[in-house]
């Protein structure tokens, strides 16, 4: 179940919040009026700061290939084709230059 918006910055993993997500799903499934809801901590969605994926090796530890996106879903057969060339064959490939972690520096 999610809250209604993927973007939602809502860090609430109270008991009350679990009771409120699924009374809302019961409006669409009601066999779930019957369900109680466990609260169980969440698994976030990482954001960069600027919205784009940072994909490529770390700086500072040189054998750490670093793949953090909010699309990781729909972009990893993409991101994992690409990431393999850089990794398997040492070759940088110049599609991604605009995601390198360098550019929070």
């Amino acid at each position: 179940m999610g809250q209604g918006t993927q973007e939602s910055l809502n860090r609430d993993e109270s008991q009350a919040h679990a009771d409120d997500l699924l009374d809302r799903a019961a409006q669409y499934l009601p066999a779930l009026r019957e369900a109680k809801a466990i609260a169980e901590p969440v698994g976030f969605r990482p954001m960069p700061a600027d919205g784009l994926p940072i994909l490529g090796f770390a700086a500072k530890a040189t054998n750490l290939y670093l793949a953090m996106m909010h699309s990781g879903v729909t972009l990893a057969p993409l991101v994992g084709a690409l990431a393999t060339i850089e990794i398997v064959d040492g070759v940088s490939v110049d599609t991604l230059a605009p995601y390198r972690v360098e550019r929070f520096q």
